[in-house]
């Protein structure tokens, strides 16, 4: 099977082991891409989905044990104080309460319970049953176990959706961005944050340099990584007339 990136150009160069580049729209995308990835996200056992019940036991725990925590309790007190505090800032600059709020992928739900605790009408989504019974019983939010699906009537439309570390995992990032388009109400807003590909770096390059995006290429995980420019194009195809307005 060969890879065509999400902008529709087949000319890809090889990049690294993991990786091809788009030097159409300056994307990279992992070589993972050729495989069969349809039971990746929801299996009929979720254990066999990368994104199961062990992805944050197994999987993030040591990433965040890296950083000082000793827990998942601990990796949550630091969103509290870093991510989900910056994500918020950001949020509330375009939306106040009690606008209807769609978090996909909240992962350790801080971003929901404060925005619960402010007056939003917010709900998430999660790949994971095992985790989100945890996050309900942990943090107090509304969270379901499945994937983005198509909206229903225009009354149950959003007023945002929010994806923070979401779309480089996602294996059709146009036809995920469709679906999300058609769950916002007009003039509705998304919330995107990604790993930034610097254009035009040769792997060579970023090595020489030790530099920081080395760590995000997760070839297995992150099927795509967007330069700003990509995203913005992307984003833009997807009818979001906004997306300029993106900021690395």
């Amino acid at each position: 099977m060969s890879i065509i990136c999400w902008c529709k150009n087949t000319e890809l160069l090889e990049w690294n082991e993991e990786y091809y580049r788009c030097p159409s729209c300056e994307t990279l995308l992992s070589a993972r891409l050729q495989d069969d990835l349809s039971t990746l996200y929801q299996p009929e056992d979720e254990k066999e989905s990368l994104y199961g019940s062990g992805y944050w036991i197994e999987k993030m725990l040591p990433r965040y044990k890296s950083m000082d925590c000793d827990d998942l309790d601990d990796a949550m007190l630091l969103h509290y104080r870093e991510r989900a505090g910056i994500w918020l800032k950001g949020v509330t600059r375009h939306l106040l309460p009690p606008a209807r709020v769609l978090e996909i992928g909240c992962g350790l739900g801080t971003l929901v319970r404060w925005m619960k605790d402010l007056g939003y009408e917010i709900s998430a989504l999660e790949l994971s049953a095992e985790w989100c019974a945890h996050l309900t019983g942990k943090q107090g939010i509304p969270v379901d176990a499945r994937e983005l699906t198509p909206g229903g009537p225009d009354d149950a439309k959003l007023d945002g959706i929010i994806m923070m570390d979401v779309l480089e995992h996602v294996a059709a990032p146009a036809e995920f961005l469709a679906t999300v388009r058609g769950r916002l109400k007009e003039g509705g807003t998304v919330f995107i944050q990604v790993p930034e590909y610097p254009a035009g770096a040769s792997f060579q390059e970023l090595q020489a340099s030790k530099h920081s995006f080395l760590r995000l290429l997760l070839g297995h995980e992150h099927l795509y990584l967007y330069s700003l420019n990509a995203l913005k194009k992307l984003m833009t195809r997807a009818g979001f007339m906004r997306a300029a307005n993106i900021r690395p």
